[in-house]
């Protein structure tokens, strides 16, 4: 153990400074700041050594957990509220997309149920590290118990009145023993901002179709197990009654202020992981995961993407077309014959 002295110069071009501290019992001579309101900069740490070989010395930076996140790129705005609460909560409300002068979202949400302990489906509740990677790019981490869930929103400006966003949800079993597991994602949209939309086509490519020309297509890049889409508020009382549900399929074409949700039903072995993956095109014309660099055509580009990443494994992998966790030749198929 060895007797440091730690400053840090502040964003503001202040400076706080700690000799001696009693973080670790074992080393009086170990240093210590703790900023319990750190703002956003850049932070400068200079330590000072009283020995040969330096010494202990420890940085915290506190900030409270933002409620609110919002994407931008281009003339496309996506905000993101209500991050975390109570299990039990619905988040209404809680998301704007505007493109073309226009709201067109109300709610984007995200659910589960382990099968073995939950008497009712859950929504995200403990938010444990917002990273705000890009100004287009966010990636939320959840812990629930031995569960931790990953979210991941990508949003794209694809001119003047269109846009496309990636909604990704990664579930990782922590726990030594299986885990059944139902996830859930949810949209209200209001395309066009009409709350009264025009919902075609089917599960997997389905087309909302809103006032003022405007139109979104939703992929969901791996087949759901069960689907709904409803008039409001069907599908979400079914998420956030006090029961166990499956969701119900539905008939299609429908005309209403058009609700949705998506179901998996998966049982992750132990330490493994399953993930869900959606597109959402707003006045896109052609909307495919095998796009993976969502330019609105799938060409050269893509099949680059999946070559280099070819024998890569793991989440939240656009080349991962197919949604096997590993880039390999199901996915290059897909790019080719897309």
């Amino acid at each position: 153990y060895v007797d440091t002295q730690i400053s840090v110069l502040l964003p503001s071009g202040g400076m706080i400074s700690n000799d001696d501290s009693d973080w670790d019992s074992l080393n009086g001579g170990a240093s210590e700041v703790v900023l319990p309101t750190a703002v956003g900069g850049t932070y400068y740490i200079f330590v000072r050594g009283f020995g040969f070989w330096g010494g202990y010395y420890r940085l915290r930076l506190l900030a409270e957990l933002p409620n609110e996140v919002t994407l931008r790129d281009g003339n496309t705005l996506l905000r993101l509220r209500n991050l975390s609460g109570s299990p039990f909560r619905n988040p209404f409300n809680n998301a704007d997309w505007f493109v073309g002068g226009r709201d067109h979202a109300y709610q984007i949400g995200w659910w589960y149920r382990r099968a073995n302990t939950d008497t009712q489906e859950l929504t995200l509740a403990n938010l444990v590290t917002p990273d705000q990677i890009a100004e287009n790019r966010v990636l939320f981490t959840y812990q629930e118990g031995t569960l931790m869930l990953g979210v991941h929103y990508e949003l794209y400006a694809r001119g003047a009145s269109s846009a496309v966003l990636r909604a990704e949800l990664v579930a990782l079993n922590f726990s030594p023993q299986p885990l059944p597991l139902n996830l859930y994602h949810y949209f209200d949209l209001d395309v066009g901002g009409a709350t009264t939309n025009t919902a075609v086509g089917t599960p997997s490519a389905l087309r909302i179709e809103g006032s003022g020309g405007f139109y979104c297509q939703v992929v969901n890049s791996l087949t759901p197990d069960f689907w709904e889409v409803t008039a409001f508020p069907q599908t979400i009382n079914l998420l956030t009654n006090a029961v166990a549900d499956n969701l119900r399929n539905g008939d299609l074409p429908l005309t209403a202020d058009i609700t949705g949700a998506y179901q998996r039903v998966e049982t992750l072995p132990p330490f493994s992981y399953r993930q869900m993956r959606l597109l959402y095109g707003l006045n896109v014309p052609f909307l495919s995961s095998a796009d993976i660099d969502l330019s609105g055509c799938v060409d050269d580009s893509d099949l680059l993407r999946v070559l280099f990443a070819f024998g890569t494994t793991g989440f939240l992998l656009p080349e991962d077309v197919d949604g096997s966790r590993m880039v390999d030749d199901g996915d290059l198929l897909q790019v080719l014959f897309a």
